[in-house]
C-alpha cells in the first residue's frame, strides 16, 4: 500500500477488528479504556473510537444547492492540483458553480494553465494571494512566523474568501488532497456534513479559546483537509471573535499565536467547525472522515483519479502529502 501514517494503519486495523467483535466485547473494550490509568495512558482512544464508527453518508439531499470550490495552492502543490480538482468536481454531491484557486504571485500563470486544463469547462478564477491582504499584514505575518508564514497565510486566505462569498457554500479542499467518495455535503436547509478527525493538537484550541470560539479541550476536532463552509456561518464566527473582517483575525493571530509552537493555529477548518458545532448543532451531520496519506513512491502508475479510486477503494479521500514524497 506504500507509506501511510501510523494512525491510518491503526485505524484500518481497528475498523477490521471492531467489525468482527461481538457487542459484549466492544462494550468491555470501551470500559477497559475508560479506566482512569488507561485513559491517561491513551487519552485519544475515545476520540479515535468515535470517529471510525460514524456513518459515511448521514445527509441525504434532494436538489442540493450549488457551491463554489476553493483550493489554495503553492507551487509545490501544482503536481497534485489536477488530481485535487478532478476529485472534487467528480465527488462533490453538490454541483460546483465556480472553481477558484488562490496562489502565489509567481505561480499565477502556471496555475492558470494547470487549473484550466483540469477544470474541463467549469468556470474558473485564479487569484493572486498578494491582492488579498495588505503588504503590511503580509510582512508582519512573515516576520512573526518565518518559515510557517505560507501555512498561516493559506488559512487566512481561505477564511477571507469564504467570509466574502455570496454562494450558499464553499467546498474548501487542500491542494494535495483528492476526494474519492461522492457524498452530499450541504442540504438546501443549511444542514451540512462535518467529518471529525481522530487526534487533537491542543495549541489550536488554546488559541481559539482565547478569542472566545471553543473550549480548550473540544469533544470533536476537524482538521480534515476538506470541508464544506457556509459563508454566513463564517461571518458569524468572525463576529463572535469580535473581528469585523479577516484582517482583524490576522491581527489576532499575529498578536496571540504561540510562536514557540510549530503549528500554532487553525483559523479556517477549526475556527469554522468549532463555531458551527457549538452555536448551530442542529445544522451538523457528523460523518466518517476516511482519509489516508501516501507518498509518491506508494502510488500506482500512471497516477489518475481512476487509479487513485481503485488503489484506495473504501477511503473517502487521500492526501498526497509532499513531505511523504
Amino acid at each position: 500500500m506504500g507509506l501511510r501514517s501510523r494512525f491510518d494503519e491503526y485505524r484500518f486495523s481497528y475498523r477490521r477488528l471492531s467489525a468482527g467483535m461481538p457487542p459484549a466485547a466492544l462494550r468491555m473494550t470501551k470500559f477497559i479504556f475508560g479506566w482512569p490509568p488507561l485513559k491517561r495512558r491513551f487519552p485519544d482512544y475515545q476520540r479515535q473510537q468515535a470517529v471510525v464508527t460514524l456513518p459515511v453518508e448521514p445527509l441525504r439531499c434532494t436538489a442540493p444547492p450549488a457551491v463554489q470550490l476553493l483550493v489554495v495552492a503553492a507551487e509545490k502543490d501544482f503536481g497534485a492540483l489536477p488530481l485535487c480538482l478532478a476529485g472534487a468536481l467528480v465527488n462533490s454531491g453538490n454541483p460546483i458553480s465556480q472553481l477558484v484557486v488562490i496562489t502565489t504571485a509567481a505561480g499565477v500563470d502556471e496555475c492558470s494553465r494547470i487549473a484550466t486544463d483540469a477544470a474541463k469547462g467549469f468556470a474558473i478564477t485564479v487569484v493572486n494571494e498578494e491582492d488579498q491582504f495588505s503588504v503590511d499584514i503580509r510582512d508582519r505575518l512573515r516576520a512573526r512566523f518565518g518559515l510557517r508564514y505560507g501555512w498561516i497565510l493559506q488559512q487566512l486566505l481561505t477564511t477571507k474568501f469564504v467570509a466574502q462569498s455570496a454562494a450558499p457554500g464553499v467546498l474548501v479542499v487542500d491542494a494535495d488532497t483528492v476526494m474519492l467518495y461522492p457524498r452530499c455535503l450541504l442540504a438546501a436547509g443549511g444542514q451540512q456534513v462535518l467529518t471529525p478527525t481522530p487526534v487533537i493538537h491542543r495549541p489550536y484550541y488554546r488559541f481559539l479559546h482565547s478569542i472566545g470560539l471553543c473550549a480548550c479541550e473540544p469533544a470533536n476536532t476537524f482538521v480534515a483537509h476538506f470541508m464544506l463552509m457556509q459563508p454566513r456561518i463564517m461571518r458569524a464566527a468572525l463576529a463572535a471573535a469580535n473581528c469585523a473582517n479577516t484582517e482583524a483575525l490576522a491581527e489576532l493571530v499575529i498578536s496571540g499565536a504561540d510562536v514557540n509552537e510549530n503549528s500554532s493555529v487553525c483559523v479556517e477548518y477549526e475556527l469554522y467547525a468549532q463555531y458551527l458545532l457549538a452555536q448551530h448543532p442542529a445544522l451538523v451531520a457528523l460523518a466518517k472522515w476516511g482519509n489516508t496519506s501516501v507518498g509518491s513512491d506508494g502510488l500506482r502508475r500512471p497516477v489518475t483519479l481512476q487509479s487513485l479510486s481503485a488503489q484506495f477503494n473504501g477511503w473517502g479521500s487521500v492526501s498526497l502529502h509532499s513531505y511523504l514524497a
